[in-house]
């Protein structure tokens, strides 16, 4: 008499958690924490979009910097925007 009931707690229990991680919306706290830093990630790279581009627009040595990038070897490319700021 008590079988059935057991049975349909831990059914009922697999079926809710199932439910709730699939389209309930639940979330472990690995994931929420994984979230909530691209989340934060992308506000600050939203708020500084425009403070680099208008220091990009002041720059007076703006012309020549793409210039030494390009001419500069491939194996030095990657560190070519670090030198010239």
């Amino acid at each position: 008499m008590i079988k059935p009931g057991r049975y349909g707690a831990a059914i009922g229990a697999v079926l809710e958690g199932v439910i709730g991680f699939t389209w309930g919306g639940w979330v472990t706290g690995w994931t929420a924490a994984d979230r909530a830093m691209t989340m934060s990630r992308n506000d600050v790279v939203a708020s500084m979009v425009p403070i680099c581009l208008n220091m990009a627009r002041t720059d007076p040595d703006r012309m020549q910097e793409p210039a030494t990038i390009r001419d500069a070897w491939n194996f030095e490319q990657r560190g070519a925007p670090m030198e010239t700021g």
